[in-house]
């Protein structure tokens, strides 16, 4: 699934659950998976600092093969 397709999927989590959302995901394509690396806990934290100061609540979706 492309990222303009996830993009307003992410929107409505983020607007049901009343909280912003950090995604994390990989590729679940056959002959072109990836895989969670450390190198990506900076990355999500990174996010998660970026957030509004404040926020209470985050809601976290990670997609991976491993």
């Amino acid at each position: 699934m492309s990222l303009r397709t996830r993009l307003p999927i992410y929107t409505r989590i983020e607007q049901l659950r009343g909280s912003p959302l950090v995604a994390y995901v990989t590729s679940t394509r056959p002959n072109a998976t990836g895989q969670m690396a450390m190198d990506a806990v900076p990355e999500i934290l990174d996010q998660a600092l970026a957030l509004p100061r404040g926020c209470k609540a985050v809601d976290l979706l990670l997609v991976s093969l491993g």
